[in-house]
């Protein structure tokens, strides 16, 4: 049987950086490593509105980007 290791966690924030001729949004990320694979779901929302407050682009979405290895037993 296969066993998943959480091996980082990334947090990834996404801005609003204008809009398209048609109306699309146009999209910024700027990702965060090394974010503690411990952190809870209300820590990284909260670090994330804080780093939203410095930014000049309006914040869209805020993910947590996780990498797991796959071992076998």
């Amino acid at each position: 049987m296969a066993e998943k290791i959480q091996e980082k966690s990334q947090l990834r924030m996404t801005f609003h950086n204008g809009d398209k001729e048609d109306g699309t949004m146009i999209l910024k990320s700027k990702l965060y490593p090394n974010i503690a694979i411990a952190s809870s779901p209300d820590a990284l929302l909260t670090v994330s509105e804080a780093i939203a407050s410095l930014q000049l682009l309006p914040l869209v979405e805020v993910a947590e980007v996780v990498t797991y290895t796959l071992v076998s037993e």
